[in-house]
Formats: C-alpha cells, sequence, structure tokens
C-alpha cells in the first residue's frame, strides 16, 4: 500500500472515530418488538399480581378516606381536586368484588403495574436489554415508596404513570420521528396536570429534549406542530369540567366550591397551601435534606441504589443529552421537594413527591446493571449462559426487603377505629376530632357504608371552611350555630358547643390530648377510647371494640396504627387504674394486662401493674413484672422506682437501695424517688445520708408535706 493510500486510510479512521465520538452523545432509541411488547404485559402483569396480593382491605388513615368518599359520591377532593383520578377511583366502585374502599385501593395497583411498564418500555428504547429493562422495572415495582402507594387509594401512582408515560412520549417521537407522539405526549401531559401539579416540574426537561431533537418547534419555525402540541395539552385538561360542573350540584364532599372562576383557580393551583411551601428554618431544611437523602437510597436497597450511581458514569460516557434530560428531571423535582414543607414522618405524600426521581434513578439503575453485565461478559465469557438469570434474581431482593412495610393486606386499624367510636355514639351526639387523617375513615364509614349517618362529626381543622360547615348543617339541621360561618375557626367550635350542649352528647377524640393545635377545648372526661364534655353524663366506662390486627405481628403498624394503638392501650391502663382505686384489684389487674399486651414498651403501664400487685401484698409478682420490664428498659426511673417501693414493702430494705439508686441516676430531681430512697437510708441505719437524701427533695418540693414529715421523723431519730 502507497503511503499517500495509508494517509487517506488513517484520515478516515480518524474522521470515523470524530463522527463516532459526537454520536455517543446522541440519544438512541430503539424500537419495541412484539417480543419486547409480550414481555412488558408479563411485567405489568408480575406487579399487579404483588399489589394485588398485598392491597389494603378496605380504607386506611391519612387522604385514603377522602379519596375513597370522593370517588364513590362523586365529590371534589381536597386541592388540586384531582378530577381524573376522582373519575378513575368511580369506575372502579362498580366492580363487584368485596367492598368499594377495597375496589378503589385496586385503582393505585393497576396505575402502579401500568407506571412499571412504561418504564420497562422506556429502558427498551433506551438500552434494548430485556434482561435490563425487567430487572430495573420489576425493582421500581418492589421499591419502597411505589409500592405503598399503590396498595392504597392515592393519587401518586397515577402521577407516575403520567410522569412515566410523558417520558416515553417523548422518546418514541424522537425515535419514530412521528409527530402524532408528540401530540400524544402533550395529552398525556396535559392530563397529567389535572391528577396533580408537581407533574408542572417535568417543563424544563420537557423543553429541554424539544429543543436538543427539534429546535424549531420552540424556535416558531414549525407553528402547526407547535399549535397541535398546545390544542393536545388543552384536550389533557378537559377533566377540569368535571370540578365546576359538580360543584353546582353540591356533593357531599364540596373543597372550594369551584363554582366561580376565583375558587376554581384557588382549588387547582392548591393557593391554600402556598403558606407552607418553603418556609422551612435553617435546621428544619437540614433535617428534610439528611430525611429525603435516607428516603433516595432506602427506595431499592442500598446496593441497588449504586447501581444509578454507576448508571451516571455509564451514560455521560455514552450520551451526554440524555444524562442532561435526566439530571434536569431529577434536580428539578428533587429541589422541589425538599423546600415543599417541614418532614413529617409517616407521611407519604412527602415521599412520593419524588416520584420522577424515582423514575430517573431506575433508568440509571438500568444502565448500572448494563454495565455490570457487559463487565462480566468481557471478563468471563463463561459467565454468558447463566448471568441474565442471576440478574433477574435482583427484584427478589427489593420485594423481600420491603415486603413486610408495604403489605398491607391485613390493614384493619382506620376503618375499626372509626367503627370503635362511632359504635360507642349515643343518639344524639356530637363529635368533634382536632385533625384530617382519623376523620376521612369517619367520612367513609358514614357516606360510604352508610354506618351511624345520624352522628356530624366537626373536624377543627375544617371549620374554617364555610362548605365544610354549611353542608353538616344542612345534613343535620338539629345543631344549632348562632354565630356567622366567616368567624374564626375557634369562636365556631365553642358556639357549636354552647349552643347544643343541653341537647346532644358532646364528644371529642383523642387528639385534643395528643395535637398542640392553638384551638382550647373545654374540661372533658375520658369515656372509651374518646372524651366527653365536662358536666356531661358519662354513659359507661366499659366498651368492647374491635382490635383486628393488633396483636398479629406479621401486620407492619405505621405512625397512624401505632397512634390508635397507643389509645387502645392507654384507655385499658385509665381504666385499669380506676378499678383499683374502686378496689376491684382483678379488674384492675385484667386491664392493665391488656394494655401492657397492646402497647408491651410503655414502662409506666409495668409500673401500674406492680402498683395493683404491691396494694394486693403479692409483692413477689410485683417485683417479677417490674424485673422482667427493666430487662426490655433499662432507662425507666418510674420502673425503679416502682421495683425499689416493691422491696421497701417487703423490708428488704438493702436491696431497695440497689435500684432506687439507678433510679436516682437516671432521674436526680426525681423526688418520689429521693423520698423513698431517704427512708430506705433512715431504716439501714445511715442517717446523714437519709437526712441529705430527704433534705435534697425538700429542696426541690419544699411544699411536699409527706418529705417533710419524712425529715423530721428521720432528725428526731437522729437527735435520739
Amino acid at each position: 500500500m502507497g503511503k499517500k493510500a495509508k494517509t487517506t486510510k488513517q484520515k478516515k479512521i480518524k474522521e470515523l472515530k470524530k463522527k463516532r465520538k459526537v454520536t455517543s452523545k446522541e440519544i438512541e432509541i430503539s424500537t419495541i418488538s412484539e417480543r419486547d411488547s409480550l414481555v412488558g404485559v408479563v411485567v405489568f402483569l408480575i406487579s399487579f399480581f404483588v399489589y394485588l396480593k398485598t392491597v389494603a382491605p378496605t380504607v386506611t388513615f391519612s387522604d385514603s378516606g377522602e379519596f375513597i368518599t370522593c370517588a364513590a359520591t362523586l365529590g371534589i377532593t381536597h386541592p388540586t381536586g384531582y378530577p381524573t383520578w376522582t373519575l378513575l377511583g368511580h369506575l372502579l366502585t362498580y366492580l363487584p368484588l368485596a367492598n368499594i374502599a377495597m375496589r378503589v385501593n385496586l385503582l393505585s395497583g393497576i396505575l402502579g403495574a401500568l407506571t412499571i411498564m412504561m418504564v420497562y418500555f422506556i429502558l427498551i428504547k433506551l438500552r434494548s436489554q430485556i434482561v435490563v429493562a425487567v430487572t430495573a422495572s420489576l425493582i421500581f415495582a418492589f421499591s419502597s415508596t411505589l409500592w405503598k402507594v399503590c396498595v392504597i387509594a392515592e393519587v401518586y401512582s397515577l402521577y407516575a404513570f403520567f410522569s412515566s408515560a410523558t417520558i416515553l412520549g417523548l422518546l418514541a417521537w424522537k425515535g419514530q420521528k412521528k409527530d402524532s407522539m408528540l401530540y400524544l405526549s402533550a395529552f398525556v401531559y396535559g392530563l397529567g396536570l389535572t391528577n396533580h401539579l408537581l407533574i408542572v416540574l417535568l417543563a424544563p426537561a420537557i423543553l429541554y429534549f424539544l429543543w436538543i431533537t427539534d429546535r424549531k418547534i420552540l424556535l416558531f419555525e414549525k407553528p402547526k406542530v407547535l399549535g397541535k402540541m398546545i390544542l393536545f395539552l388543552f384536550i389533557g385538561l378537559i377533566p377540569y369540567i368535571y370540578l365546576p360542573i359538580r360543584g353546582f350540584q353540591a356533593p357531599l364532599i364540596d373543597w372550594g366550591n369551584p363554582v366561580t372562576f376565583e375558587n376554581f383557580v384557588r382549588l387547582i393551583t392548591g393557593k391554600i397551601y402556598k403558606e407552607t411551601m418553603f418556609s422551612a428554618s435553617v435546621p428544619q431544611l437540614l433535617e428534610t435534606i439528611k430525611h429525603h437523602l435516607w428516603l433516595l437510597i432506602h427506595q431499592f436497597t442500598l446496593y441497588f441504589g449504586i447501581l444509578s450511581l454507576l448508571g451516571i458514569f455509564i451514560l455521560y460516557k455514552r450520551s451526554l443529552k440524555l444524562l442532561i434530560f435526566l439530571g434536569l428531571i431529577f434536580f428539578v423535582n428533587t429541589v422541589y421537594s425538599l423546600g415543599f414543607q417541614k418532614v413529617i414522618f409517616g407521611l407519604i405524600d412527602h415521599e412520593s413527591y419524588h416520584m420522577p426521581s424515582y423514575i430517573v434513578l431506575t433508568i440509571l439503575m438500568g444502565f448500572g446493571i448494563a454495565g455490570i453485565i457487559d463487565y462480566f461478559l468481557m471478563r468471563f465469557k463463561q459467565a454468558k449462559p447463566f448471568l441474565p438469570w442471576v440478574i433477574l434474581l435482583f427484584p427478589i431482593i427489593t420485594c423481600a426487603s420491603h415486603y413486610y412495610h408495604s403489605d398491607m393486606s391485613r390493614y384493619h386499624f382506620a376503618h375499626d377505629y372509626g367503627k370503635n367510636i362511632l359504635n360507642q355514639l349515643p343518639k344524639n351526639s356530637i363529635l368533634f376530632n382536632q385533625v384530617d387523617y382519623n376523620v376521612f375513615p369517619l367520612w367513609y364509614l358514614q357516606y360510604v357504608e352508610q354506618q351511624m349517618m345520624d352522628v356530624p362529626v366537626f373536624t377543627v381543622l375544617f371549620l374554617t371552611r364555610d362548605w365544610f360547615v354549611e353542608r353538616l348543617l344542612k345534613l343535620y339541621p338539629d345543631v344549632a350555630v348562632t354565630c356567622s360561618l366567616k368567624e374564626r375557626h375557634t369562636r365556631i367550635f365553642d358556639n357549636i358547643i354552647y349552643n347544643n350542649k343541653d341537647t346532644h352528647h358532646i364528644y371529642f377524640t383523642h387528639d385534643f390530648l395528643t395535637q398542640k393545635e392553638e384551638i382550647s377545648p373545654p374540661p372533658m372526661v375520658k369515656e372509651g377510647i374518646i372524651n366527653k364534655l365536662k358536666g356531661q353524663e358519662v354513659l359507661g366506662d366499659k366498651f368492647k371494640y374491635n382490635y383486628r390486627g393488633v396483636f398479629d405481628k406479621r401486620i407492619y403498624k405505621d405512625v397512624w396504627a401505632d397512634e390508635v394503638m397507643l389509645v387502645y392501650s392507654y384507655y385499658h391502663a385509665e381504666l385499669g387504674q380506676r378499678h383499683q382505686l374502686a378496689g376491684r384489684i382483678e379488674e384492675a389487674l385484667d386491664e392493665l394486662n391488656m394494655a401492657i399486651k397492646i402497647d408491651p414498651k410503655n414502662a409506666s403501664y409495668q409500673a401500674a401493674l406492680a402498683s395493683v400487685y404491691n396494694s394486693k401484698g403479692d409483692f413477689d409478682k410485683a417485683i417479677e413484672v417490674l424485673e422482667k420490664a427493666i430487662k426490655k428498659n433499662s432507662k425507666s426511673s418510674d420502673l425503679y422506682y416502682n421495683l425499689g417501693l416493691s422491696y421497701y414493702y417487703q423490708k428488704n430494705y438493702h436491696e431497695a437501695l440497689v435500684h432506687l439508686k439507678k433510679g436516682i441516676k437516671i432521674a436526680p430531681q426525681d423526688t418520689n424517688l429521693l423520698n423513698i430512697l431517704g427512708l430506705c437510708y433512715h431504716l439501714t441505719g445511715r442517717q446523714e445520708e437519709a437526712v441529705a437524701t430527704l433534705q435534697k427533695a425538700l429542696s426541690i418540693t419544699p411544699n411536699s408535706m409527706e418529705i417533710r414529715r419524712n425529715l423530721e421523723l428521720v432528725l428526731s431519730a437522729t437527735q435520739k
């Protein structure tokens, strides 16, 4: 070969390498074959089967009860209205399955499985490897947050579906060069806006994708294409019409009353939430960042999260434009989610704001998995036959890791808690509750299952909403309200109580004692698991409640279930102490044992049980109970105090000293401990220590007559 020909060949090779380098930064789109589509259906079925097996059998806490009730009664939910979800949910209510709550819960599972199928197709288009697409998409199916929202009535599985479908539509448009796919994406995006406004955060990434694919559209050089895009976007907004139409019909639940343009805009833009947006202090923001970072790591388990980081490196080399597109989705969505509100642990909403970010991490994970496959095939060619099967085991690890926390198939806590309250109420009752998470199950029970419809339930949080008070007064005309509904909610609250206390039994849920709100409740007394207005007749102290699942360790108890269990256990503990004061020792033991069975970690219940045994004279049993409790909770000064007291009653003062000293180390200012400790010092002949201990106790509580008498007793004994 001549020198000239050789030089020409080298130039061509350089040009080809240069061309490949540029091309490597472009977004490569594969086509979806019939086999790919068939596998996609299988992925959908696998996901849906798992969601179906773990779906909640009835209503759950938080917004679930409201969404189910609105779907069943065609109501208008809290901002931003969610018309598309409500209409889809209403269709599911006609399924001949179980109960209405479970039917609507199934909607989330269907939409979640469709989301997984969309993500699978996205990965097929970007990687064209079935093993990679199946593995990554199923890992996402069993990720922490998505799985949770796919088994209850929530809007976030639909949010995830619209987000993934929009991304898939854009990729299909780029790959097929058909404007019809662009119009379809615009339509899906418009529909997404009618479900959850957070999808607007995809806009920067969408604009970037349009720019790198066909910037002429954004430069108005293709006005017909741009015009049709906007048209299809607005067609997608059509479900919004549902809100004013239904508003004029005065449904049972009518948030915002969107019959005027102003009310309509306030509802669909979520204006009432803007006061809390980006209002966190620096410490709160740091806490939020820490929590959300934990959420991101926890989604797929730590090991698979690392695969997403590997995917960033691989994608940077393969297609910088695709990495920027995905990065924009992740960055904008994450920044907004961090600044929206302070962290409320257990609230699924804050986790679900990250859905597009989780989709991005799944796509990056796909590239990471592909990179691992390529590496092993290069190093170990003999691994080719079995490597794909090993990779396909990854989703099983995620499924096993998150199954316990995501399985809601035995979750009856919200339904039973609401029913336990309603069944306790006599005729002519009014019930007040403080917050929304525990009133929504009551809405479902009353308005869907038609239980105890004669009891008006006033939620203090909603007394600022005219529609809420007006609806209740229309349903219950015997409830007297004499103040304007424009007054502050505290004024309306007081007015309802004042005007109806002589004609109605006034009850309050437990959260009036646990929630720190600006409302100041009137004096109240316990009646079962709720409270009654003080001065009214208490109808009983023993009620039969349904405790399904409370003692079942297979069921994960979320923060709401934990709070309800605390309510149940406190009821039994308080009832046990009443029995003890009345001298009904056996009844007291039964109730306190039930309280401990429900909440075995509460040291005060163990101490109360020991106190009953002491009053019975069974000091050995009291000591046995307390020693067992201390093994589980060695940081409770209350347990050491009662254990010392039990030995004191036994006249085993030296052993009492041992345990009382341990309690003092934990709570050095506890005057009960100091008082008994001083007496034990006195009874064991250590008079100086007894005087010093009792003087310290008296300095802390100078008005205590008991400590003063004990000190005088010790001093007189010392003088003798």
